[in-house]
């Protein structure tokens, strides 16, 4: 299912309006490739920045049941590992700075306040936070 901007809450769309035009790498977390968010309303959505970042990072494994299908990027896996039941902030760091992204943008859904606490405890730069997400500077 697809969602029109008209759905994505203003805050969402002015952060990657701002990434955009800063030419920053964006990655979303939770990493799912596929959720339900708030504003969904409960329906599941292919990965949000496929719509709305020139540059994000691709989550091409599905999940099922618990299961990671197979990806055809060795790192797509490692990263479904450095996101399990328990994350991995080592392993987590290196792929981001392996993928050059700049920017990490954590949705406030399911799993999220995980991300926030590895972000925290990693002193990256928080560059905002309101009821739908929180945003930081990842170098």
């Amino acid at each position: 299912m697809s969602i029109s901007p008209s759905q994505i809450p203003r805050s969402i769309l002015e952060y990657a309006r701002k990434a955009n035009q800063e030419n920053k790498k964006v990655i979303i977390f939770p990493w799912h490739r596929y959720q339900s968010y708030s504003f969904t309303q409960g329906k599941v959505i292919d990965q949000l920045g496929l719509s709305f970042f020139d540059l994000y990072v691709f989550n091409e494994a599905v999940e099922y049941n618990g299961v990671i299908t197979n990806s055809p990027e060795d790192w797509q896996q490692q990263m479904a590992n450095a996101t399990g039941l328990e994350l991995k902030a080592d392993l987590l760091n290196k792929m981001l700075k392996e993928r050059e992204v700049n920017k990490i943008l954590i949705l406030k859904t399911n799993d999220f306040q995980r991300y926030i606490d590895w972000a925290e405890d990693e002193d990256f730069i928080k560059e905002t936070e309101n009821s739908e997400f929180a945003s930081y500077n990842f170098q």
